[in-house]
């Protein structure tokens, strides 16, 4: 038998692969969502970047009509030097992956947390004691 790997690719429409996108980022945007009601540590990679590990505290639109999360980042890479123990906003669609820590780490609401910031905008997710809480401020 030939021991030479054999390389297969397959072309998809752009129509698929923007769907297969698409379905990705809802999937991101779930596990965000989940990891905000039940206060579960997320591991994002950003920006295709290293890994960061992150308490998620807010799911946002702000003015501009950004997707983002607001987190409490604990460990990991930071591209401005500030590792860990720091509030960042990112942007959903820079976020290429995610998954809930495991073992899975159930954080506690940071204190300097507030839900009524209003760069938060109208809509938003947050975390409360009680699990995650939508608002509609419009």
């Amino acid at each position: 038998m030939d021991s030479k790997k054999v390389e297969l690719k397959k072309e998809i429409a752009y129509s698929e692969y923007a769907r297969l996108k698409k379905l990705a980022k809802n999937g991101i945007i779930e596990m965000i969502k989940t990891a905000i009601d039940y206060k579960w540590q997320l591991e994002i990679n950003y920006n295709d970047t290293e890994k960061r590990i992150i308490n998620p505290h807010c799911y946002f639109y702000n003015s501009k009509n950004e997707n983002l999360l607001s987190g409490f980042q604990v460990k990991g890479f930071s591209e401005s030097g500030n590792i860990s123990n720091a509030w960042k906003n990112f942007k959903i669609e820079k976020i290429t992956d995610c998954k809930i820590s495991t073992p899975i780490v159930e954080f506690t609401i940071e204190k300097t947390f507030n839900p009524n910031y209003k760069g938060y905008g109208n809509t938003n997710v947050i975390v409360t004691k009680e699990g995650m809480k939508a608002t509609d401020n419009s």
